[in-house]
């Protein structure tokens, strides 16, 4: 999952998230950072307070760009994100590891749309509980990697390429919450109920 940066030229700014191993609030600003290859690209690392797990991110902004939003007030670093679950709870199965693997084959499209779908249900339900399903669709496609644009854009599987306004959905609800992803994301919003609703 990637972190949401924003803001632009001097003044950006890293969305707060929590740590994947146990759900602790991370810091806002990263601990350390390296330069990659000397290339003008940069490595930073954020460690969690109460597990030490390290989390990464690459961006070609130097360190002195970086500030806190001073209008955004962070939540105590070490502290339980609400919506933090376990990885065990959206772990994929080993034969939903296996499909995801082949992302040409007709068995894959059809749990990529199903797990799409899933998704999808928790968004408009409105349910905090519902997160490991919007887990369990970025799993997939962190495992199987992106689908090639002849297949997304055939007339076999026309809701393919809706499902993807599913994908994006996902990764503002999971960085941020799903009243924020709501409020400030009314156009996706109704694309990810249109998509549902299209499947009846």
């Amino acid at each position: 999952m990637k972190l949401v940066s924003y803001g632009e030229g001097e003044h950006e700014h890293w969305a707060q998230t929590w740590c994947t191993a146990c759900g602790a609030w991370l810091p806002v600003m990263a601990d350390r950072f390296e330069e990659i290859g000397g290339e003008e690209v940069y490595r930073y690392f954020w460690e969690c307070r109460r597990c030490a797990t390290v989390r990464t991110e690459v961006s070609s902004s130097p360190p002195n760009r970086w500030s806190p939003d001073a209008a955004v007030k962070p939540e105590p670093v070490g502290s339980q994100a609400p919506g933090w679950v376990s990885p065990s709870a959206y772990a994929l199965t080993q034969a939903e590891r296996e499909v995801a693997r082949a992302p040409r084959s007709r068995v894959y499209l059809d749990l990529r749309l199903r797990l799409a779908e899933e998704a999808a249900k928790a968004i408009v339900a409105k349910g905090a509980g519902q997160y490991p399903q919007l887990r369990r669709w970025q799993r997939f496609l962190e495992e199987g990697g992106d689908l090639d644009d002849r297949i997304l854009q055939s007339d076999q599987y026309p809701r393919l390429a809706r499902a993807e306004d599913v994908c994006r959905a996902c990764e503002l609800v999971l960085t941020a919450n799903l009243s924020e992803f709501k409020r400030d994301n009314q156009d996706l919003d109704r694309a990810v109920t249109a998509f549902l609703h299209e499947g009846g």
